[in-house]
């Protein structure tokens, strides 16, 4: 293994394990197979770690694998501090100190700042201490060196590298990308400050061996040094003597062999003149392939005027890489023949979708011959008569239930044509007075779209991990796909609502395809969902007997918590062992997807490990509005009064007792550190209801107000 220093002269191996696509056992990562790969690694010379707060299961994994081989010593960990949650001071702690937990250490050696697109979020997180904050844990030691990882252009990128004494940065980069994201210009200006520099997609999502064209593929197995296309563009990156480390996501043994011994073998400046005319040999090759350079990031949406950018470039594309007609067929499958039209036509030349494109792509002008070549007179004529046949007007029984989907007529009966297989449509009989009762299929209300005369979306909703959505391609995976398969049997074409569980944007998407270990969908638009209440809430409670934590989960998920935190107290009755709090934990976790994908929220609530009374009651007194319901609280107007002056952006912590209520001595402690004791009525409410009774009443106050 080759290695390189870091900011102080400590060396890093030139290959870096990235754990984020670790493989998967239905939902979970499969962690024998991940601790056999990443033992593989250490033991060719990796020492590099990269993970992240929002990599589900990932963190955890790290932790525990290197905790059972007794190697923290001897690796270095990078993780990423989730900045976009980051609302308050109290948030940095909060989310550093479960970092720490999940991965079973007392200091971070690589800390970066997740995500940085622009120099405002920056800004933001100096508003809230983060320079104080960094400069504490760097003193104590718990943070070695802090850094960022950025997506967008370069002159961004400089913006953000000149805004603070950066140690490392971490950056997209490949042979393809030299002029597009932080690009070669900002790789060299990291290096000439004296600043590492980590590489994110060195293959592109795989583009680069996948997915390469034919011709591209024959260059490179001609070349007399037998190469395969992901050790020459490993190679490509180690020739640059700035680059620092390169990232890659192995998830076989084998992977992992192949890509330490290219590390082993590779120097700076072994490229000669006849490696460099192959790169552009192969570029070349790519770009007679590519009619626009889009990588599907969407950061040009959405519309306003409602264009599926992406989706257009990709099948004008697509007719260049896998023919004419398969590409126009998709396209007019999957953007001519939605109830919204998405069509290029639609553009008003605003300009709005330039401004956002990392890859500084001439959108307006692209869209028009995209176009012209995807919608020539005859697929035009036949797409215009596809959408009057197939998309008839919206279908209303009675004013208060519409079907909002293609495809289907009311004569006394409901039906469904299924337009990919050609099979004689199903027949549904509908009936019932309200509705829910209206329509009594699932099949009918979930996959086809049922919508409340409120305008209330009732298309099915699924979360995926952010790595799933990879430019206009989203992949869903696990449960999910028996749900999606064989419960509401969707077919190709079908429409589904995805989250990532992260950003808060609802993925539009249609099934491309289905198989039994994935759904294949493609992105049709984002929708910027403002579902969230605008304060962070989370419920501190107390175990409870039985199964009654299950059902406060779920009710605390549909109001709008964004994370329980299960508490042992002085008088829980129930006592969990470690191994059954961990089973516990991944149940009550499961929960809460469930009721998220239910209710439609935009995140999933992290159900935390069972806490201790006084590290809850720590965290809980650090929020902003510190709320404590206690049945001795007498004074209804002085809880008024401090529910209504909640401003949005405010952190809320909701501390809830067990049955037998909070011991005096833990009320007398929470009275110390500032909790608010409040009243919620001259009744005594169960535990299981105590908490549902005031995030109802913060979701009413909170949402009367927008």
């Amino acid at each position: 293994m080759n290695y390189r220093k870091d900011r102080t002269g400590s060396d890093i191996s030139i290959l870096g394990f990235g754990c984020m696509r670790f493989s998967k056992k239905g939902n979970a990562i499969d962690i024998d197979k991940a601790e056999k790969e990443i033992l593989k690694a250490y033991e060719m010379g990796v020492n590099y770690y990269d993970t992240a707060y929002i990599y589900p299961g990932s963190e955890v994994a790290v932790g525990e694998i290197f905790a059972r081989n007794n190697m923290r010593e001897k690796i270095k960990i990078a993780t990423k501090l989730p900045q976009y949650m980051v609302n308050n001071p109290t948030a940095l702690a909060k989310y550093f100190d479960e970092q720490k937990k999940r991965l079973q250490t007392e200091y971070i050696d690589y800390y970066l700042m997740h995500m940085r697109t622009d120099l405002k979020a920056w800004e933001n997180l100096k508003k809230h201490g983060i320079e104080e904050w960094i400069a504490k844990k760097k003193e104590s030691g718990e943070i070695r060196q802090v850094g960022f990882s950025f997506h967008g252009n370069t002159d961004m990128f400089l913006q953000i590298l000149n805004a603070y004494d950066w140690d490392f940065c971490q950056i997209q980069y490949n042979y393809l990308d030299e002029v597009s994201q932080a690009g070669k210009d900002g790789l060299h200006a990291a290096a000439a400050k004296g600043i590492p520099v980590i590489i994110m997609e060195p293959l592109r999502g795989g583009r680069l061996v996948d997915m390469l064209p034919q011709k591209a593929k024959d260059l490179i197995a001609k070349d007399e040094k037998k190469r395969s296309p992901a050790e020459l563009a490993f190679r490509w990156l180690w020739n640059q003597p700035e680059v620092t480390c390169v990232l890659s996501g192995m998830n076989s043994v084998e992977m992992v062999e192949e890509n330490c011994r290219v590390a082993g073998e590779v120097q700076a400046g072994e490229f000669t003149e006849k490696d460099f005319e192959l790169i552009e040999q192969v570029k070349a090759a790519i770009k007679e392939k590519t009619k626009v350079g889009c990588t599907g990031c969407a950061y040009c949406m959405p519309c306003p005027k409602g264009v599926d950018i992406p989706g257009t470039f990709y099948y004008y594309n697509e007719m260049y890489t896998e023919g004419k007609t398969s590409a126009r067929f998709n396209y007019a499958q999957n953007v001519g023949i939605r109830k919204e039209p998405a069509f290029a036509s639609q553009c008003v030349q605003c300009g709005k979708c330039e401004q956002h494109c990392p890859q500084h792509i001439a959108i307006r002008e692209e869209l028009k011959k995209a176009d012209k070549a995807l919608r020539p007179l005859p697929y035009k004529v036949g797409i215009n008569v596809a959408r009057k046949y197939i998309l008839k007007s919206e279908l209303l029984f009675t004013g208060d239930c519409k079907i909002n989907r293609p495809y289907a007529r009311i004569q006394g009966r409901f039906w469904i044509y299924n337009r990919t297989a050609k099979q004689e449509p199903h027949t549904y009989r509908v009936s019932g007075h309200d509705s829910d009762s209206r329509v009594r299929s699932t099949r009918i209300r979930d996959a086809c779209g049922v919508v409340n005369s409120n305008g209330k979306d009732r298309m099915h909703h699924v979360f995926v991990e952010p790595s799933a959505i990879e430019g206009n391609r989203i992949h869903i995976t696990g449960d999910s796909v028996n749900h999606i398969r064989n419960v509401l049997r969707m077919k190709v074409g079908d429409e589904l609502s995805v989250s990532n569980g992260i950003d808060g944007r609802d993925y539009r998407c249609g099934i491309l395809s289905l198989s039994e270990d994935e759904v294949l969908c493609e992105l049709r638009f984002i929708k910027e969902d403002a579902v969230e209440l605008p304060c962070q809430i989370t419920l501190y409670q107390g175990l409870p007997k039985a199964d009654k934590m299950e059902l406060i989960i779920q009710k605390a998920v549909e109001l709008g918590a964004v994370r329980i935190v299960p508490v042992a107290m002085k008088r829980c009755v129930v006592k969990l062992d470690d191994k059954k709090a961990v089973q516990k934990q991944k149940r009550w976790q499961a929960i809460a997807q469930s009721a998220a994908e239910q209710s439609k929220r935009a995140i999933v609530p992290e159900v935390a490990s069972i806490m201790s009374w006084n590290e809850a009651l720590k965290e809980a007194a650090a929020a902003d509005i510190p709320l404590l319901p206690y049945e001795m609280a007498e004074d209804m107007s002085y809880t008024r009064d401090l529910i209504g002056q909640i401003t949005p952006g405010q952190s809320i912590s909701v501390m809830i007792g067990p049955e037998g209520g909070f011991a005096e001595e833990e009320i007398a402690q929470a009275e110390e550190l500032g909790m608010k004791k409040i009243t919620l009525g001259r009744r005594i409410l169960r535990t299981e209801t105590a908490g549902m009774t005031v995030l109802s009443i913060l979701m009413y106050m909170l949402e009367a107000r927008e």
